[in-house]
C-alpha cells in the first residue's frame, strides 16, 4: 500500500467522521450484575460514562444502589451482628459468590513496508484479570498479564473506599491522567513515550505505591472534581525493587462540566441505551517528580507537568493530553538540562453502537533541542464490536516524520473477553 493511497484513505475516514451522525469493568462484572459489557464500556476496554462512575464507587453502582442490582449473591464472612459487638469481633464482610477471575486475549496480524512484511501474533497478549468488592468498604483488581515470549507483567490493588470523595489505594497504581490501557488502539499513547533521560525510562506502565484519590459531583449532581495524589517507587530493577531509595510524587487534579456526575450525580444507576453519550467537557493538569538512576550510577532528577482535556458531544469523543518533562542531569553527570515533549489528540466517533472510528496524532520528541527529529504518528482505523465481548480492529500507522520514512504498519485485531 503506498503513502499516497494511505493519505487518500485517511481523508476519506475523517471525512465520513464529519458526516456520520475509553475502570477498568471486566466480565466478572458482568456475570456478577448480568449486564452487557456496553454497560460500562464505550468499546472495551475504553470505559464510558457509568464505566467511570462505577470505577469512582469502589467498582459498585453508585447512590447506595449496588445491592439491588447484583444477580450473584456474595458469600458472607461473618454475621451481621458482629457489628454491634466490635471490637471484640471481627467486623463482617464477603467475597465474590463466584471466582471474580476473567480472561482477556489479543490476536493480531501486522502488515509493514518491510520485512518481514506480514505476521502472525497468535496470540499477541493474553490477560488474567479479576476484580470485585469485599464487604462494604473495600474493593479489588488485579490483572497478570503474558505477552510475547519473553514478556510477563502483573499487577494489583486493594482499595479502601470510604466514599466517592475519599479512597485510600495500596498497590499498583496508574500515575497518568489517560491509562494506556484504556486505549482503542493497537499503537502505545505517544503521549506517554517519552523517555525519561538516557535511562529510556519512561511513565507508560503501572507503578507499585500508595494513592489517595477521591470525586465529587459538580452542582446539580452534574459533572464533577477529581483528585489524585500518590508516591510511587518510579523505576523499578528487574526485581519489581526500586532502583534508588528516592520516591516519586504525583498528582492529577480534574474537573467536569456537565454530563453525568463523576459519582453517580442525578442520572439513575443504570445506563442509558445510548451508552457513548455524555455531553461534558473534562479538563486537568497532572504533574510527577522524580528520580532515575543509570549507566555507572548517575542519577537524574526529572519533573513532568502535564494538560488535558476530554470532550463528549452526540456521537463524537474528543480528546488532548500534552506532558512536558525536564531532566536535570540527562547524559550521565554532564548536568546539562533536557526537555522533552510527548502530546496526543484522538477523535473517536460512534457511526454505529457497534461501529467506531477512530483516529489520532501522535507528537514524541524526547530530546527537545538535541536536533533528534519528533516521531509524528497519524493513526486511522475502525473498531466493530461483533459482540459485545468481541472486538475486530483494523488501524494504519502511518509515519509522518523522515525517520519514519517506510515504517508504516497496518494492524487487524481480534480481541475478545469471557
Amino acid at each position: 500500500m503506498t503513502r499516497s493511497l494511505c493519505v487518500i484513505l485517511t481523508v476519506a475516514t475523517l471525512l465520513v467522521f464529519g458526516l456520520a451522525d475509553r475502570g477498568e469493568a471486566i466480565p466478572a462484572f458482568s456475570r456478577k450484575y448480568q449486564t452487557s459489557c456496553s454497560t460500562c464500556h464505550y468499546a472495551f476496554p475504553k470505559l464510558n460514562k457509568f464505566g467511570k462512575t462505577f470505577q469512582n464507587n469502589g467498582y459498585r453502582y453508585p447512590k447506595g444502589e449496588d445491592a439491588s442490582y447484583i444477580k450473584e449473591e456474595p458469600v458472607k464472612l461473618g454475621s451481621e451482628s458482629y457489628k454491634e459487638v466490635f471490637p471484640d469481633a471481627i467486623w463482617p464482610s464477603d467475597i465474590p459468590g463466584t471466582g471474580p477471575v476473567s480472561l482477556r486475549l489479543i490476536n493480531r496480524t501486522n502488515f509493514a513496508s518491510t520485512e518481514p512484511r506480514s505476521s502472525f501474533e497468535f496470540p499477541h497478549k493474553l490477560e488474567i484479570l479479576f476484580g470485585g468488592t469485599l464487604g462494604e468498604k473495600f474493593s479489588f483488581f488485579g490483572e497478570v498479564e503474558y505477552e510475547h515470549a519473553a514478556e510477563f507483567a502483573y499487577g494489583f490493588n486493594l482499595q479502601y473506599n470510604a466514599a466517592p470523595g475519599f479512597n485510600v489505594k495500596v498497590g499498583t497504581v496508574d500515575p497518568v491522567p489517560l491509562a494506556d490501557h484504556f486505549r482503542l488502539t493497537a499503537a502505545h499513547l505517544g503521549y506517554l513515550e517519552t523517555r525519561v533521560s538516557d535511562s529510556q525510562w519512561r511513565l507508560r506502565d503501572m507503578q507499585s505505591g500508595l494513592e489517595l484519590w477521591g470525586a465529587v459531583d459538580g452542582p446539580k449532581g452534574r459533572g464533577g472534581f477529581k483528585y489524585q495524589v500518590g508516591i510511587v517507587n518510579g523505576q523499578n530493577d528487574d526485581e519489581n525493587d526500586d532502583v534508588n531509595s528516592d520516591k516519586d510524587f504525583y498528582s492529577i487534579l480534574s474537573y467536569k462540566f456537565g454530563g453525568m456526575g463523576i459519582a453517580g450525580g442525578a442520572e439513575a444507576a443504570s445506563a442509558t441505551s445510548a451508552f457513548w453519550r455524555d455531553n461534558s467537557f473534562t479538563i486537568g493538569l497532572n504533574t510527577y517528580n522524580g528520580n532515575s538512576t543509570y549507566g555507572d550510577g548517575f542519577e537524574n532528577s526529572f519533573s513532568v507537568f502535564g494538560v488535558f482535556a476530554d470532550l463528549w458531544l452526540g456521537r463524537l469523543n474528543l480528546w488532548h493530553a500534552t506532558q512536558f518533562h525536564t531532566d536535570d542531569n540527562p547524559k550521565a553527570n554532564s548536568m546539562i538540562e533536557r526537555k522533552g515533549l510527548g502530546s496526543s489528540t484522538e477523535a473517536d466517533l460512534v457511526l454505529y453502537p457497534w461501529l467506531i472510528g477512530f483516529t489520532r496524532y501522535d507528537y514524541i520528541d524526547s530530546y527537545r533541542g538535541d536536533g533528534i527529529e519528533a516521531t509524528k504518528l497519524l493513526i486511522p482505523g475502525l473498531s466493530a464490536m461483533v459482540r459485545a465481548n468481541i472486538k475486530l480492529t483494523f488501524e494504519m500507522q502511518l509515519r509522518l516524520d523522515e525517520a519514519g520514512e517506510k515504517k508504516d504498519r497496518y494492524v487487524v485485531g481480534v480481541d475478545f473477553a469471557m
